[in-house]
Order: C-alpha cells, then sequence, then structure tokens
C-alpha cells in the first residue's frame, strides 16, 4: 500500500475577521430574575444551563 496525499485547500483569517463574525454572533444576556440573600444577589439569565440553576435553587433552598 501506498500512502497517497491529497491536497486540500486551506483559508486563513485574520484576527480582525474572527472579532467582527463573533460580534454578529453573540446576543445580549437578559436577566430572567434575580434573588437577593442577606449577603449576596443571584441574577439568572436566559438560556442558563437546567443543571446549573438545579443547582443553584438547591443550594439556596438549604
Amino acid at each position: 500500500m501506498t500512502n497517497k496525499q491529497d491536497i486540500v485547500p486551506v483559508t486563513l483569517k485574520s484576527e480582525s475577521q474572527n472579532q467582527m463574525n463573533n460580534k454578529k454572533t453573540q446576543t445580549k444576556s437578559t436577566v430572567a430574575f434575580q434573588v437577593t440573600t442577606e449577603s449576596t444577589t443571584y441574577r439568572v439569565y436566559n438560556g442558563i444551563d437546567k443543571y446549573i440553576l438545579y443547582t443553584l435553587l438547591k443550594g439556596l433552598s438549604e
């Protein structure tokens, strides 16, 4: 068997192009609800992972 080498096209992007693409895809997070305890304020944003939310609420209920 012989290894056949393939020619693959590669496109390089500059950092400024990557930053511009990231700005277009970012969305502004909004606060879903806020919980204030004696010493801390917790802000929960839309799109939070359900396991993180569960852990946070479980910790607050103890």
